[in-house]
């Protein structure tokens, strides 16, 4: 058997969590724009779809992929959005039986076949990094020479081997940013708009409990060059006026060396950009903060988690309390503002630990902090947790359909706790965000940074999608 060997038109869609509700504040999703640009460096046409933040009803998405008579439709889906994936595959094969329909991402990456438990529209899958074996199916190679994919084969599952991860990153090219409409996307914090996001590395040696990124793109740190990475950087700039980035990296710090060596050459190149990041509380020091700061870093992200060293532990999170201290004096003697990420509802968490992670997150000196309640997302060691120890009532929650008044945030998948309800979690999730933003000390802290009506506007749309009013 072999794949696709396609002549037409090639979409690849990024589906919504809930039809009809688009995002108000994403970046551009880079693992689609990453296989569609290097389908098109290879002579192959190939359109992208982001309907997560264009928020398409059903009827519009379908509309939308059959009008462009595609070869082949590939969906990038993570685990909220599976069930949608599933709703426009069944609209698809519908109107269109003989249409061809793939599926990859960070969701089949966890699950491998198990999506054909709950469809026979989809034909295939991949898992892993998909850039070369996508292409391969596309240009007809043999099935069951291609890396990383899944198929049928009559009644019989066939599951290849998984794709090698790719060495030379340096080699894929630039995601392509024509695909999509780069003025659809907006931060919480951008200080300036467009805005465009970038992955300098891939891999993280790290074994938190509640992450999957290691099942797409391992555990081994693969890194860009600086020069690849800032002339990337430079052409977004020139091209596109892209003053504003946001690396979406798991731990950008991880090698501060070559951390250094990026800042330099942006500032050799003389590139006027503010930007971003994630890393962890315990890859930094002041020092390489100052050296953020002068080639333009404003904020960085940490994932706290939690107030509370039990949990952080439980969770694998391998930090301390001090640790994260530290790291926010950090950012406030060399001038970054500081967001940190926290999740309520963690493995063995009391109500009592949680409303210590929310006063923790208050005395931090945070600038921004969202709380979410805890996921048990399939392929997690929390996943296997959940299920062995009867917290997660239901093991395929993310093929249920996410209620309209809901995002992922707040989808299904959280962990029924001794005396600590789901329901009990979504509640104090609220509670947290509203008593960290609505603090008189730090509304008067926000209001004196307002200088125009665009940023008015903004702090609106922002305390509305945080804090869920």
């Amino acid at each position: 058997m072999n794949g696709i060997k396609s002549a037409g038109m090639v979409i690849l869609v990024c589906p919504p969590i809930v039809f009809g509700k688009g995002k108000n504040f994403t970046y551009p999703f880079l693992g689609i724009l990453y296989i569609a640009t290097y389908l098109q460096r290879n002579g192959i046409a190939v359109k992208v779809i982001d309907s997560f933040v264009n928020g398409h009803t059903l009827s519009e998405l379908a509309e939308i992929i059959l009008k462009e008579n595609p070869s082949v439709v590939g969906f990038s889906a993570m685990s909220c959005q599976a069930k949608a994936v599933l709703e426009v595959a069944a609209e698809l094969k519908k109107r269109r039986p003989s249409l061809k329909i793939a599926v990859g991402g960070p969701h089949i990456s966890s699950t491998k076949d198990e999506i054909f438990n709950f469809t026979k529209d989809i034909d295939f899958l991949f898992y892993g990094e998909g850039e070369e074996s996508f292409y391969k199916f596309i240009i007809g190679g043999p099935l069951e020479e291609i890396d990383g994919l899944i198929y049928k084969n009559g009644d019989k599952i066939i599951i290849n081997s998984p794709p090698q991860l790719i060495r030379d990153l340096d080699g894929l090219p630039f995601p392509n940013f024509e695909l999509i409409d780069i003025k659809k996307y907006d931060s919480f914090f951008a200080k300036s708009l467009p805005l465009a996001s970038l992955m300098a590395s891939r891999g993280c040696p790290y074994s938190c409990i509640f992450c999957d990124a290691h099942l797409t793109h391992g555990k081994m740190l693969r890194l860009r060059t600086p020069s690849n990475i800032v002339d990337e950087i430079e052409y977004n700039y020139r091209k596109y006026g892209v003053k504003q980035l946001m690396f979406k990296d798991s731990d950008l710090t991880l090698n501060k060396n070559w951390v250094r060596e990026i800042c330099s050459e942006i500032n050799k190149r003389h590139i006027k950009i503010t930007w971003t990041c994630n890393t962890r509380v315990d890859l930094v020091d002041e020092e390489l903060f100052r050296t953020m700061k002068k080639s333009g870093c404003y904020m960085i992200s940490f994932g706290i988690e939690s107030g509370s060293q039990r949990i952080l532990d439980a969770m694998r999170k391998g930090i301390t309390i001090e640790q994260i201290k530290t790291a926010i004096s950090f950012c406030k003697r060399s001038g970054i503002e500081a967001m940190g990420y926290f999740m309520i509802g963690n493995p063995t968490e009391t109500e009592n630990e949680a409303r210590e992670t929310i006063r923790f997150s208050q005395k931090l000196g945070l600038d921004l902090a969202t709380f979410g309640t805890t996921a048990a997302y399939p392929g997690t060691e929390l996943y296997k947790w959940a299920i062995d120890n009867q917290a997660l009532p239901d093991r395929f929650w993310y093929m249920k359909r996410v209620a309209v008044s809901s995002d992922a945030r707040e989808a299904s998948g959280n962990l029924n706790l001794k005396d600590f309800s789901p329901e009990r979690q979504a509640k104090l999730v609220k509670e947290a965000n509203k008593s960290f933003y609505f603090r008189p000390s730090y509304l008067l802290k926000y209001l004196l940074k307002i200088r125009t009506p665009y940023d008015v506007k903004r702090s609106v749309k922002s305390f509305r999608d945080l804090i869920k009013i």
